[in-house]
């Protein structure tokens, strides 16, 4: 029986600026439970071995503690470069939910899912991110592969507002520009890769088969 390997991978993405020299390490805290933050989380969000069939919704939290010593603006982007025709169908969703914001993505298109602008020095803000596979999806939908890339990025809020003001003054406007940069840091931070899901779709024999085993009205299909 084929299989397809849909994998969903997050990114953190931080960028430095040459700046003053300061370690950047700690500036940005993940965590599972809330309680023991660390600069990455460990594993999959998801259970790698979960089988995906159309109609499922499943989703996963986390936290992100703002460690930078400064009031700062937080965004979560699901960046369009590696995403394949899967999310163009319009067959795969995926929602990112945290400090009231929600926003709901289904094309492979780089999307800002959230901005916090306001996340105090040592606040926390969980994250919720929400993947459904329609459940009208058809099976040429089924037989592709897609890679979601998110990026958690962290920016001090002073400036962010000087750099839109700057944007302003040259005839432009820098708010929605994902630039990744976290300032007043001199040492480079690590990119984080780790996987938040790989999630295993059976191909379309097998899930005719689980839309005519499953009872009308069911989660499946």
């Amino acid at each position: 029986m084929r299989k397809l390997l849909l994998s969903v991978v997050s990114a953190l993405a931080v960028v430095l600026v040459a700046a003053p020299p300061a370690s950047a390490a700690g500036e940005l805290g993940l965590s599972r439970n809330g309680v023991t933050f660390a600069p990455a989380l460990s594993g999959p969000l998801f259970d790698e071995g979960i089988r995906w069939v159309p109609g499922d919704i499943r989703s996963a939290t986390f936290y992100v503690r703002n460690q930078g010593e400064a009031p700062a603006r937080l965004t979560v982007d699901v960046l369009g470069a590696q995403m394949s025709e899967l999310l163009d169908s319009g067959d795969l969703r995926v929602t990112a939910s945290g400090g009231g914001e929600s926003q709901t993505v289904s094309d492979a298109s780089a999307h800002r899912l959230l901005t916090l602008p306001d996340l105090e020095d040592r606040e926390i803000v969980p994250i919720t991110v929400a993947v459904e596979l329609v459940k009208d999806s058809t099976n040429e939908t089924q037989l592709l592969s897609s890679d979601l890339t998110f990026r958690i990025n962290l920016r001090q809020t002073a400036a962010v507002l000087g750099a839109e003001l700057d944007g302003n003054r040259n005839g432009k406007s820098n708010g929605d520009e994902l630039s990744g940069l976290l300032p007043d840091t001199g040492a480079p931070a690590p990119w984080w890769a780790a996987a938040l899901a790989a999630i295993s779709v059976g191909s379309g024999a097998a899930l005719l088969l689980s839309r005519r085993t499953h009872p009308k009205g069911a989660s499946h299909g």
